[in-house]
């Protein structure tokens, strides 16, 4: 991590990111720079502004408040408990709810900066519309944002770094999934796709613009034909008919799920499925989808299953399944477990972020304690009250970028794998789905075969694993 100065005009205080010695996964000792002298019952709270939702968007499917709240409450807990992070300050979320309406997220934003109880940094959203404006607004009030949720491509864009500077999401987002299906196409020696995306939805049409450029560009695979289709429009029959004429056997879906079950009943049709050809589409955290009931699609059951066996999909991973113990002193199946507890029906279902939300905060805690270290080390005490004052441009401004530099600097082990930054992203694990028909005598249960793929230094993408899961 290195040493690196901000000096601003009127700044009273120089920042600087330094190495902070790792402590032992136990935390049985303490750097002596981390006991700082304070009376029990007597900490500082240290504000975070949170935006969590009581109204989920179709894409985030599982991130409301109520379904994440056993996950605050423990990330909040261990890390209040730590002897080691944040000794003498207490971790403190003021929550607002943004109902998943842009209005709604700027009113919350600038009441939490209107507020007498500075923040210093935001935590959240899940909902792209909202993160969209609150994101631009907080690279102008120079708070960090860090999202537990947000996966959108606009936010890894060209233009990205200039609209939402401040934004950070926890979870791996577009570039861990872009690699992930290259480093596939890659392994099976796959140079020709056909592609067929939804372009009414920018999620998933800037991907697929994305991994096309990309591949042809960078990586030599041949695009032997891309059609897109509408929701609205409903022209999947004419597009999978083009991919068929041009003899595409790999072809790379980019769609939302509700529309899933009428191109998969369209490829069964066409009899685009079998041992000839491999579909790769995104890996919906809603489980056997396919299995709903849609009255709109002319295929039973049976004949969508028969058109996914075999096919792949592409996924975050949403809890680790080794034995690495992370700081608070348990392993990620002792967290899940401990999450599972206290997340019960009918007031909360099981959310595939909660393991974000707990690595994020946690993210926040360690970036904190690195700058509150480092402040003590040069003499000066920290103070929200004080050193967190919005109508100095300056003071924020620096605080600003050193808590860029500190998250940046951040690796640690979390309930979601190894967590660490690159240009704003996290660099995370993507699981890969293989789904497949049961044989017989077996039951639904998910395997695991030989590690696939591995991690590069800009793009830390693993494939620990391809689960099949049988449909």
């Amino acid at each position: 991590m290195a040493c690196e100065r901000h000096v601003c005009k009127g700044v009273l205080f120089v920042f600087a990111i330094v190495i902070v010695t790792t402590l032992d996964v136990l935390c049985q000792k303490c750097n002596h720079w981390h006991r700082r002298p304070f009376t029990p019952g007597k900490e500082i709270p240290l504000y975070i502004g949170a935006m969590f939702s009581s109204v989920e968007e179709s894409t985030h499917i599982g991130a409301v408040e109520s379904n994440l709240r056993p996950a605050i409450d423990i990330a909040l807990a261990d890390i209040n408990n730590h002897p080691c992070v944040l000794r003498g300050y207490n971790l403190t979320l003021i929550n607002k709810d943004t109902q998943c309406k842009p209005s709604m997220g700027m009113k919350s934003f600038f009441d939490m900066m209107n507020e007498e109880r500075k923040k210093l940094a935001i935590f959240g959203g899940a909902c792209t519309r909202t993160n969209e404006l609150v994101a631009m607004a907080a690279n102008f009030w120079h708070k960090v944002q860090l999202s537990y949720a947000e996966n959108h491509p606009m936010f890894s864009s060209r233009d990205s770094k200039d609209m939402y500077q401040t934004f950070y999401r926890i979870v791996p987002g577009h570039r861990d999934q872009l690699q992930a299906r290259i480093r596939f196409l890659h392994h099976f020696n796959w140079t020709k796709v056909g592609a067929i995306v939804q372009n009414d939805d920018s999620r998933h049409s800037l991907h697929m613009e994305a991994f096309t450029t990309a591949i042809e560009r960078k990586h030599g695979v041949a695009i032997l034909a891309t059609h897109g289709f509408s929701s609205t429009k409903m022209n999947i029959k004419e597009g999978l008919k083009h991919l068929k004429a041009k003899d595409a056997r790999i072809i790379i879906g980019e769609f939302n799920v509700s529309l899933a079950a009428a191109v998969f009943c369209e490829a069964y049709s066409q009899k685009l499925y079998g041992p000839e050809y491999v579909w790769i589409i995104p890996g919906y955290h809603q489980d056997y989808w396919w299995l709903s009931k849609n009255d709109q699609i002319p295929c039973s059951r049976f004949q969508l299953r028969k058109a996914l066996e075999g096919h792949f999909a592409l996924r975050f991973t949403v809890i680790r399944s080794d034995t690495t113990k992370i700081w608070s002193d348990k392993t990620a199946t002792e967290y899940d477990a401990e999450y599972r507890a206290k997340c019960k029906p009918p007031h909360c279902q099981y959310s595939k972020y909660h393991g974000y939300v707990y690595d994020g905060l946690w993210t926040i805690a360690q970036a904190a304690e690195n700058l509150i270290t480092t402040m003590m080390m040069r003499g000066k005490h920290f103070n929200p009250e004080q050193d967190l004052l919005d109508s100095d441009r300056n003071v924020m401004g620096a605080w600003k970028l050193a808590l860029m530099e500190a998250i940046d600097s951040l690796e640690f082990e979390g309930v979601t794998g190894k967590v660490r930054f690159y240009q704003n992203e996290r660099l995370g694990r993507i699981r890969i789905i293989n789904l497949t028909l049961p044989l017989e005598n077996t039951t639904g249960q998910k395997i695991t075969v030989p590690r696939l793929l591995t991690r590069s230094k800009k793009s830390s993408f693993v494939a620990t694993s391809i689960i099949q899961c049988f449909i």
